[in-house]
């Protein structure tokens, strides 16, 4: 099959399983406070929120909100530099740490079972081919 004719199926299939193809990276997903406890269940430690904002790839106010609305919850704790009081470390409650538990093994959970639809050598090329959509995303340029 042509490149063109590929690329023709591949946005059709896009278009018109849209719907189908968000809930399903919807529910295999972390995004927003999921997204951040799950990040630093796996990072296991204190992090600065600077550094929180570059791995995340998240703006400044967004990160704040979302640090402001976990620690209402009583998930994180931020803990003030003595250093320098303009920066904060973050890191999880044990409540924190037990949802965050929860929520990364329901993740991999959905994973697992995406895995045993496509079989091994299936799942394999799945990972492969989205490591090469994700390098390749970060040389696009938006027009």
């Amino acid at each position: 099959m042509s490149l063109d004719v590929l690329a023709l199926e591949f946005t059709d299939m896009q278009l018109k399983y849209s719907k189908e193809i968000s809930a399903f990276l919807d529910r295999a997903s972390a995004f927003g406070q999921d997204r951040i406890l799950i990040y630093l269940y796996k990072e296991n430690d204190h992090i600065l929120v600077g550094d929180l904002t570059n791995e995340l790839q998240m703006s400044t106010g967004r990160i704040a909100n979302i640090l402001k609305e976990l620690e209402r919850k009583g998930y994180i704790l931020r803990i003030q530099q003595r250093e320098d009081k303009r920066k904060y470390e973050v890191c999880l409650t044990k409540s924190g740490e037990n949802y965050s538990r929860e929520l990364y093994a329901d993740m991999v959970a959905n994973h697992r079972a995406l895995m045993e639809q496509l079989g091994e050598t299936d799942g394999e090329q799945l990972l492969k081919l989205s490591e090469k959509v994700l390098r390749f995303r970060k040389t696009m340029v938006c027009k």
